[in-house]
């Protein structure tokens, strides 16, 4: 039997002395002079689970979408959008949705251009329901998604139909369609 080696995280210095992940580990306070910072402890955390936690609230801090010591909570929008399931489209959604900032300055607008970005957009319309009803929204601020919304239902039946098999090509023959 292989002993477990003892799980360790870094802080920068300034960072959250006591943030804990999902499981109960404290990450340790750096000591003064190291340079490393808390992307350094992720191969530590052992638990997938507390890691995603641990990346979605760093994400959240450096956004200033969570206050200190984890006592604001940050609403389920902002953490779907600190989460690893996005792309241009699904934020697109996100940010005509909710009016907040996506990230860089230089973000730009887009289209599922293949199923994969129609299934992060499909996700995120399961997580929060009553966006898919305002979809329309979307159409009226970037014209380029009309036909798209206009077929939704279409696009989200040719996806479910597909995904299970790993490959779309009928989503995909008909998002080229609906884009040309």
């Amino acid at each position: 039997m292989s002993k477990r080696r003892p799980t360790t995280h870094l802080l920068k210095p300034g960072f959250i002395d006591d943030l804990r992940v999902r499981c109960g580990v404290k990450l340790d306070k750096i000591r003064k002079g190291d340079q490393l910072g808390t992307e350094d402890g992720l191969p530590h955390v052992d638990c997938a689970g507390c890691l995603r936690g641990l990346i979605v609230e760093m994400r959240l801090r450096a956004k200033g979408a969570l206050g200190p010591l984890g006592r604001d909570e940050p609403s389920p929008e902002d953490i779907w959008l600190a989460g690893g399931d996005t792309g241009r489209s699904s934020k697109t959604i996100w940010k005509v949705m909710t009016g907040g900032a996506v990230g860089s300055p230089d973000w730009r607008p887009g289209i599922p251009l293949d199923p994969a970005d129609f299934g992060r957009c499909h996700r995120l319309l399961e997580q929060f329901p009553a966006w898919r009803a305002r979809l329309p929204e979307v159409a009226a601020k970037h014209p380029e998604w009309t036909r798209l919304v206009e077929a939704w239902d279409e696009l989200s039946a040719l996806y479910v139909e597909e995904y299970p098999t790993g490959r779309a090509p009928k989503l995909y023959a008909r998002m080229q369609e609906l884009t040309s």
